[in-house]
């Protein structure tokens, strides 16, 4: 037995001579063609292998979020042309709109990375390059078919990890690539073959086994079930036949079917999808057989190398329960088997090979999709750990959500949030402990797991926010509470952070907030509105270029940030992507807003009555309040009217004159403003009284999309009726009237804030719930579409702003 096992390594040892001569030649003739595509023959045989120097702003390339042209074709690129010029080509040809815009961030930020030092950005990206490159290397170290067979169970169990989780080859000592096993797997049957062909009497005794072993080793799921968005669950589609889901799985034979075209034959793959609990749930689907084909890819050594792969791209569901009326696999966690025969031609003999998939869910709308990554995910780390048991180690649930983020965003997670996050696990698994509730704790966490899956989501989503995270401008996911403390800036020189909503608060299956919070001696607190978030981003870092803007400091948990390093992310494309119009620019307004603010005189009468109609037809509901957290209210014309959002201080009033009428007040206003008579809620203080609380209101005005009036218009006139409100407020008006008196002695259209382009002023209840306890929403207003006049056309009223979170203006002024 000895005696054949050391001529069986020698004609292996032969062989892997032969091929490595082979390669050698091709070398000579190959190496310096770059046609191929790296990054695509890589992500074939290794999908969600992350190389170090890919982790950090290059992931960005990588994953091709700016660009559809692949890293090595860039790299390629590169070498002739420079980055510098690829970036600026790349961003000219954008097309406005809000992708662009992200788009162009994103290329600024790089373009800055690189002017600000070439030779340094130069090198990341050649080690990059290199890094995936030596992930094409073929030839393997000297191994026996034992060694060799641990390799191909090392590789399937860490290619399973790396669907969620990222682990960098420091850990993994040694860790071949995929190539390596084809060629040293190839070699091995090629030796076996002409081993037993030489001692057929020793098939039955021992080749039959070793081929069996063999065989059983030769096959790999490169890419574990993943839907179309990348994630570990998939969304069904409804169609005439049935339901269907998109989801991408890889298979990949280690047996080059070139050098072994004579020896072996793969029959079809039959595919069955099972529900994971079988004792649930037993139904189950068979798909259609899938064949295998031969997919090409060049070798770092630049040889061609042809590998066998069978991929499945759409499941079909079949049709909803004759009993339940439903999917059967709807809402589950399910699991793909795979079948099929080998057969070794010289030998008569047949090998069946069963390969099962890791878990994926099937769900019906994409919201769901946290819900099942985390279930996922626990299901994971209790593999990984072997142990069924409810993880009580905060320390492990902490590093397996670093590597999730690391997998997913291409990022780093920062120290902040990775001690926040152990802090959130701590303190459930205590409170748990303490109540003596283990059996529960699995839900806990799967509660919590999915709200942060949720929030990494949504950063996957933007990765401009992830540059900014780790430029330490965005605090991502952190202790929003004591970050918010740490805020304590003056009027001159402002405090301001920007950082995801509260993460025990928020709702999983809606997308994260971001938050926008200023101190400059009092704290004020803004959330970018979902609808609009492209478009308010580009203004905020429009308006750190601006040189009327304050010196403020942006909070970081490392490094002193200032507001001016936005302009890292700012050119002048924004202007044209974004459409808007430059800080220094000298563009006219339209003429008809223009002709109707200034021509037209003002009708008390008519005012009066018009507002009246406008009361009559604004049915209120009761305001809910929050004595820590007020909410924005919503506002929802008919007609979808763009709402101007204007939030001015002002003095309360006495409380003797809250049975009056408010009419004395409107006259005042005119054409602009109707004031609300205070409820029962809102004590009023004397306004002879100077030290009277402050309260802030907002103007709401609604106009129809058909009027075109420029925010500059609108900030004059209302400027200008407030000061003659000021100036003017003691001709006509009794001591029992109701008095609006603008705090500041003038009044500038900086005390102005105006929201452009929004549909609704949303809640942060209704997107999530980690400021307030209720969720609020105005009545609609009822718009006369049918009006030819314009001034019939615009409303505005009154309401008192008890927004914790103001929308983001169109222009910012940091103050």
């Amino acid at each position: 037995m000895k005696r054949m096992k050391s001529e069986v390594q020698e004609i292996l040892t032969t062989t892997n001579k032969f091929h490595k001569s082979r390669s050698n030649d091709i070398i000579q003739t190959n190496n310096h063609d770059d046609s191929y595509d790296l990054i695509t023959d890589h992500n074939l045989i290794a999908p969600h292998e992350i190389c170090p120097s890919g982790i950090g702003p290059l992931s960005i390339l990588v994953n091709q979020h700016i660009s559809d042209v692949s890293f090595s074709k860039l790299y390629q690129a590169s070498l002739k042309f420079g980055w510098e010029k690829i970036f600026t080509q790349d961003r000219q040809k954008l097309k406005p709109n809000d992708i662009s815009v992200l788009k162009c961030i994103v290329f600024n930020r790089l373009l800055h990375e690189y002017l600000e030092n070439s030779d340094v950005f130069v090198q990341k990206t050649t080690n990059l390059y290199n890094e995936i490159r030596a992930r094409m290397v073929t030839d393997f170290p000297s191994w026996t078919s034992q060694d060799l067979f641990n390799e191909v169970r090392r590789w399937r169990d860490v290619q399973c990890r790396r669907r969620l989780f990222y682990f960098n080859h420091e850990e993994l000592i040694q860790f071949p690539g995929l190539l390596m096993l084809q060629k040293a797997s190839t070699n091995w049957c090629h030796c076996l073959t002409n081993y037993y062909r030489q001692n057929k009497n020793l098939w039955e005794t021992e080749g039959r086994q070793r081929f069996s072993e063999h065989l059983q080793h030769s096959f790999i799921i490169v890419a574990q079930p993943t839907g179309a968005e990348g994630a570990a669950v998939t969304q069904y589609i409804k169609s005439t036949s049935g339901h269907f889901a998109r989801l991408n799985t890889r298979i990949i034979c280690l047996l080059d079917p070139v050098i072994l075209h004579n020896y072996i034959d793969l029959s079809d793959i039959d595919v069955i999808l099972y529900p994971l609990n079988r004792e649930i749930n037993d139904k189950k689907e068979k798909q259609s057989s899938i064949k295998w084909e031969i997919r090409k890819v060049m070798s770092a050594e630049g040889a061609t190398i042809s590998l066998f792969c069978a991929e499945i791209q759409t499941l079909q569901l079949g049709k909803n329960d004759s009993e339940s009326k439903r999917l059967s696999l709807n809402s589950t966690l399910c699991q793909l088997e795979f079948r099929f025969k080998v057969k070794v031609k010289d030998f008569h003999f047949e090998e069946n090979i069963l390969l099962i998939s890791q878990p994926f869910g099937i769900c019906s709308h994409a919201q769901y999709f946290p819900k099942f990554v985390s279930q996922i995910f626990l299901y994971e780390i209790k593999h990984i750990l072997n142990d069924q048991n409810p993880i009580t180690d905060p320390n492990i649930l902490t590093i397996y959500v670093r590597r999730y983020y690391t997998r997913m965003t291409g990022f780093e997670i920062a120290e902040h949030t990775n001690r926040y996050i152990r802090d959130v696990f701590t303190q459930i698994i205590n409170d748990t402990k303490s109540t003596r509730s283990i059996s529960t704790l699995d839900h806990i966490l799967e509660d919590i797991l999915t709200k942060i899956i949720s929030q990494i989501d949504y950063l996957v989503l933007h990765p401009v926010l992830l540059l900014m995270y780790n430029d330490n401008l965005f605090l991502g996911i952190c202790d929003s509470l004591a970050f918010d403390r740490k805020l304590k800036g003056n009027r001159e020189k402002p405090d301001v952070l920007l950082r995801l909503n509260t993460l025990t608060k928020h709702q999983w299956n809606s997308n994260a907030n971001v938050r926008f919070l200023v101190h400059d001696g009092n704290l004020r607190r803004a959330s970018f509105d979902s609808k609009s978030f492209v478009n308010e981003l580009c203004r905020l870092i429009c308006e750190s270029v601006n040189v009327k803007t304050k010196q403020a400091t942006v909070l970081s948990p490392i490094s002193l940030r200032q507001f001016t390093d936005f302009h890292w992310y700012f050119h002048d494309e924004l202007y044209r992507l974004n459409k808007m119009t430059p800080l220094d620019s000298d563009a006219y307004d339209p003429l008809l807003p223009i002709l109707w603010m200034t021509m037209r005189r003002n009708d008390d009468q008519h005012t009066l009555e018009r507002d009246g109609v406008l009361q009559s037809t604004l049915p209120r509901k009761k305001r809910a309040r929050s004595d820590s957290f007020p909410t924005i209210e919503s506002v929802v014309s008919e007609c979808q009217p763009i709402p101007i959002n204007i939030v001015l201080h002002i003095n309360k009033i006495d409380e003797s004159s809250s049975q009056s009428t408010n009419s004395s007040t409107n006259s005042h206003i005119g054409n602009s403003v109707t004031d609300k008579p205070l409820t029962t809620n809102e004590k009023v203080q004397q306004t002879n009284n100077p030290d009277g609380s402050k309260k802030r209101r907002q103007w709401l005005i609604e106009m129809p999309e058909d009027i075109n009036i420029s925010p500059g218009v609108i900030f004059q006139y209302l400027s200008e009726k407030f000061f003659h409100i000021m100036n003017n407020q003691n001709d006509s008006i009794s001591s029992s009237s109701y008095l609006l008196r603008p705090e500041p002695s003038t009044l500038s259209t900086i005390d102005l804030k105006y929201l452009h382009n929004s549909k609704r002023i949303t809640s942060p209840v209704d997107e999530s719930s980690d400021d307030s306890n209720s969720s609020v929403e105005l009545a609609k207003a009822d718009l006369d579409s049918s009006s030819n006049d314009s001034v019939k056309r615009i409303k505005v009223k009154d309401e008192p702003c008890d927004a914790d979170y103001e929308t983001i203006s169109d222009r910012m002024t940091i103050h």
